[in-house]
């Protein structure tokens, strides 16, 4: 589809939520052409049919089942160079300031990237 419409504003994003709900596997990510990429979102959450998985909430990175650091291999594979972006909402994270969330997400997704 992405090739078809041949948009130069328009591209793939990948958000690790909705790779972990399709049960699309990283060896696949993999393999998508990084010039269709425009984001990458990263997020955790239980994995899905686990107890506890809530398909309308995401966690910080780190707070779940999610293999992150797997999927951040699998998109690096690719030679994606562009912006990584972090999707985190719940109910519980209603009364968080938003210092406190930036701080949060930033230290638990940076971690993921450590060697």
């Amino acid at each position: 589809m992405v090739e078809t419409a041949a948009a130069k504003n328009g591209g793939l994003i990948l958000d690790v939520a909705h790779v972990m709900a399709m049960d699309i596997s990283y060896e696949d990510v993999g393999h998508v052409p990084a010039r269709y990429l425009i984001n990458v979102e990263l997020n955790d959450n239980v994995l899905p049919g686990s107890p506890g998985y809530d398909p309308s909430a995401r966690r910080f990175c780190g707070n779940g089942e999610f293999d992150i650091r797997g999927f951040i291999a699998a998109v690096r594979k690719t030679g994606y160079a562009g912006p990584w972006a972090v999707e985190v909402f719940s109910r519980d994270l209603a009364g968080w300031s938003l210092d406190d969330l930036n701080t949060r997400a930033y230290e638990t997704t940076l971690a993921q990237f450590a060697e």
